[in-house]
């Protein structure tokens, strides 16, 4: 488990001149406090695996179809992350995804099923970082948080 949640993504509107760190999250104890998490954006393609680019799912296509693939594998994704802190989509306060495309025929489809609409979708129009040579054709990150 990274302990660094992040998404490399870049605002299409208003975009910075220059790279640089927006916002980040760091945890203190506090006894009192209720259980929180934040688990970060990924991209349509494995970690660990090397080159992104090699290990894209459906790869250059942003087709309905290839659209469906990417953010079904990304929602799996953040399945895979989140039991790993103790959580699952039930026990998220916010959830956030980064996007150009059209993602909405996929919103109640994909995401409705799986609940992860119950605390609302934020949504951010962002591209990936296209400095980073190592990054896929990314088409979005999801993000769930509890605070």
């Amino acid at each position: 488990m990274n302990p660094v949640a992040r998404s490399n993504v870049c605002p299409v509107v208003a975009p910075p001149a220059e790279p640089g760190i927006f916002a980040f999250s760091y945890t203190v104890p506090e006894p009192h406090a209720g259980a929180s998490f934040i688990v970060a954006g990924s991209a349509e393609a494995p970690e660990g695996k090397g080159d992104y680019r090699d290990h894209a799912i459906a790869r250059g296509d942003l087709s309905p179809e290839g659209l469906r693939r990417k953010a079904d594998w990304v929602l799996g994704e953040m399945e895979r992350r989140m039991p790993g802190l103790g959580f699952d989509w039930q026990d998220a306060s916010a959830v956030q995804i980064c996007s150009v495309h059209d993602f909405h025929p996929l919103v109640f489809d994909l995401m409705g099923k799986r609940g992860v609409l119950d605390p609302g979708l934020g949504v951010a129009l962002c591209q990936p970082d296209i400095a980073s040579p190592n990054l896929p054709e990314q088409t979005g990150a999801l993000a769930p948080l509890r605070a």
